[in-house]
């Protein structure tokens, strides 16, 4: 009986049982399987699915392959190719990127914790967090079109697996919340390469809980430097997309909180100069940008704590960018002198923060996509094709009169000009650099028209254009403009050899 066992296990029939069984296996529990776009087209619900599975198990083997396959499915989506019901998937696809995203954020700890966190699986997870992103303000602006959701409608987009909504109760002294503005510099600050890749977000604060009992948002702004608003307020001022970040060490959230309250307190009143806003990026130069705020206020909980859960350290970033910011780039032309920095996006890749809330506002999400898809082809154009900033002399003439008049004590009090010189000006910069800054603006301004003219082209053919499509339509508007210098390339040209 033995020997026929043995036989039997020698066999090629054996290996063709065994083989088919670890094929099944392997389909069941995909190891790097994630779907493609020809998948998607064919049966969406089905990659959905197959999506669901990925997600649940990411670890450090498969999750490279698995964000880097869906992302690229993600990126060249194209509503109206996938067959199918589209009120019937689209729904379950929203609710599978709020919820991925999450996922990802707490295998990124999971992965961090065990020591199997590597610069790949960095790299991955930030393209996937902005990418679901993209795709998920596509999505809703489809369900827009066909009514599904009215143009005054605020998504609210889940803070957990579970789905419960975010709100005001829920907010924590220490919680660092990330945003993207709707300006043009906003825009251009997020979109500003992040070693080959932008960002989602263009500002960070931090929440800290007053001497009053009251949470306030303290964060450092272009026009004001650090300044302290109610959190109420803070959240009405608005912007296309919130997320929330909060610490896994409760009592350094609690420090944190603790000590940005007492230090903006003390240096408003002592020493208002120390809080002024820090243009260069450099984490060692005096004042503040908006992520050197957050990054100044966990440091120096950290180091009141003593050595806090047994770490030597407290790396807060813990995955800092690189800039191109050597003489005469693109970054630099707008004040960017740091080769390495904070920047408000690496808090997605920074492991002892869990994700706890996000929320977007559709209507301005939709302005503030044209805003990042210029700023990030403008940013594409200096690297690709050597592209830098060319201030007309009406920029020169503005920057000149705005850095004039912004030394004039009490301009900002003056009706209408000193709001504008306020809004279009930040403080603290240089003449060269405010007419670079305005140059940029002009820039964004024609590349945003154009980009409103053809999203509202579609809207009337009844088409959702995705974000691979804009700038591909802007890339073509470059082909045609750009070696007679019309429109946005009046101020962009490339650089002399």
């Amino acid at each position: 009986m033995f020997g026929v066992i043995q036989g039997f296990l020698r066999s090629r029939f054996f290996l063709a049982i065994f083989i088919y069984l670890g094929l099944i296996f392997l389909k069941l529990v995909p190891s790097s399987y994630a779907i493609n776009l020809e998948d998607f087209k064919r049966n969406p619900s089905a990659a959905l699915n197959e999506l669901r599975l990925v997600f649940h198990s990411l670890d450090a083997n498969n999750c490279v392959s698995a964000l880097r396959q869906t992302s690229l499915a993600l990126q060249g989506l194209r509503i109206m190719e996938v067959s199918g019901n589209r009120e019937e998937w689209v729904p379950p696809m929203l609710n599978f990127l709020k919820t991925s995203r999450f996922q990802m954020r707490k295998h990124l700890g999971e992965l961090w914790l065990k020591g199997e966190l590597n610069d790949e699986i960095i790299r991955e997870v930030r393209v996937y967090y902005r990418v679901s992103l993209l795709a998920e303000d596509y999505l809703y602006e489809y369900q827009r079109m066909i009514g599904a959701i009215s143009d005054d409608s605020v998504p609210v987009i889940n803070s957990a697996e579970a789905g419960f909504e975010f709100k005001l109760e829920d907010f924590e002294g220490g919680d660092v919340i990330a945003s993207r503005d709707v300006s043009e510099v906003g825009a251009a600050i997020g979109e500003i390469p992040i070693e080959g890749e932008d960002g989602p977000y263009s500002h960070l604060a931090v929440v800290v809980r007053g001497r009053d009992g009251i949470l306030y948002v303290t964060e450092s702004l272009l026009e004001t430097g650090v300044q302290k608003i109610t959190l109420q307020e803070y959240l009405k001022r608005g912007g296309a997309r919130f997320a929330v970040f909060r610490s896994i060490s409760s009592e350094l959230a609690r420090a944190a909180s603790e000590l940005g309250e007492n230090y903006f307190e003390e240096k408003i009143k002592t020493d208002p100069q120390l809080l002024r806003y820090n243009f260069s990026g450099c984490l060692t130069q005096p004042g503040f940008f908006c992520s050197q705020w957050v990054a100044f206020v966990y440091r120096e909980a950290w180091k009141s704590l003593g050595a806090l859960d047994g770490r030597d350290d407290f790396v807060f970033p813990l995955n800092p960018v690189t800039f191109d910011s050597g003489e005469g780039s693109l970054a630099g032309q707008v004040g960017v002198t740091a080769a390495r920095s904070f920047a408000p996006s690496d808090i997605i890749v920074q492991p002892d923060f869990v994700l706890v809330g996000e929320w977007a506002n559709l209507a301005k999400g939709r302005g503030a996509l044209a805003n990042d898809l210029s700023a990030a082809m403008i940013f594409q154009w200096a690297s690709k094709h050597g592209y830098r900033l060319r201030p007309s002399l009406v920029h020169q003439a503005l920057g000149w009169a705005a850095f004039i008049l912004r030394g004039v004590p009490g301009i900002k009090y003056v009706p209408w000009l000193g709001s504008k010189l306020v809004q279009t000006v930040p403080g603290g910069m240089d003449q060269e650099t405010i007419e670079n800054v305005l140059a940029l603006r002009s820039v964004m301004l024609a590349l945003i028209e154009v980009l409103d003219r053809d999203i509202e082209r579609a809207r009337r053919a009844r088409y959702v254009i995705s974000a691979a499509e804009l700038m591909n339509r802007l890339e073509v508007y470059r082909r045609r403009n750009a070696a007679s210098f019309r429109g946005a390339f009046r101020f962009l040209r490339p650089r002399p050899e």
